[in-house]
């Protein structure tokens, strides 16, 4: 399969690598040239355990390119990722100039079919506002174009295992065909073992923040309860170790 990736930061290049380490044919776009000529050697702008090898891999074994012009990641592609940042503004709102702006772009290039996949962190709601940029844009092929929402789950320092080895693939999508195609894209990692998710796109926007907020509420309280246990004369590390036993708390992510 086809698959084009716009935006190549930290969620842009993981994706680009671990499709290619799939076997998809990938085009990673970006309009920053000096990133691009990087990239194109086999190079990370950043450190991610294990990217650069997957990335090495995958661009000497010719399935995964970078470019700087938008055409060659959308014209041939079955899928496309939007992967750029969205930045929150002053009022704590998400920027989503970059993601609408990215949409705009694909679609001039799209062909009938193409599924394009939300893979940055966006509210819920924000695929309607894309699918109503391709209906302005395009509107000759709008109903026959497929908006998905992918979002990551990946954690820094961990994101290449996060990638090729996720506890589960969400996916939320409108049509059987949308959800066929990334059956099939994301068909090596079910296999292994992943769980695949499909439900609708606003359950899948929202998801997204329904675990980073119990995340950070797991922390806070960790944080409060170490507050309490000063006061108490209590070992901190020890109850959140005694807490962290039972299977149905966790221990992941109480540390104060």
């Amino acid at each position: 399969m086809r698959a084009g990736v716009i935006g190549t930061g930290h969620v842009g290049l993981v994706t680009c690598a671990s499709l290619a380490a799939m076997g998809h044919e990938v085009t990673g776009f970006d309009v920053d040239h000096d990133k691009i000529s990087l990239l194109r050697e086999g190079l990370t702008p950043f450190y991610e355990p294990g990217l650069d090898e997957l990335l090495g891999e995958a661009t000497r074994s010719g399935r995964l390119d970078f470019s700087t012009r938008i055409e060659d990641a959308v014209e041939k592609a079955d899928v496309v990722f939007i992967c750029v940042g969205t930045p929150a503004r002053a009022n704590g709102e998400a920027n989503l100039v970059a993601v609408e702006d990215a949409a705009r772009e694909v679609v001039r290039k799209a062909r009938p079919g193409l599924v394009i996949v939300e893979k940055s962190t966006v509210p819920a709601g924000t695929a309607r506002r894309l699918k109503q940029v391709l209906e302005r844009e395009r509107p000759d092929i709008a109903d026959r174009l497929h908006v998905v929402s992918n979002p990551e789950f990946l954690r820094e320092g961990q994101g290449v295992d996060d990638a090729m080895r996720p506890d589960r693939i969400l996916v939320g999508a409108e049509s059987p065909y949308a959800f066929a195609v990334v059956r099939d894209l994301y068909g090596p990692l079910i296999k292994r073992g992943s769980e695949l998710i499909e439900t609708d796109i606003p359950t899948a926007e929202l998801s997204k923040h329904a675990c980073n907020a119990f995340l950070a509420l797991k922390i806070s309280y960790a944080n409060a309860l170490a507050q309490i246990c000063e006061l108490a004369g209590a070992d901190v590390v020890c109850v959140t170790k005694v807490m962290g036993s039972d299977p149905r708390i966790g221990a992941h992510f109480l540390q104060a």
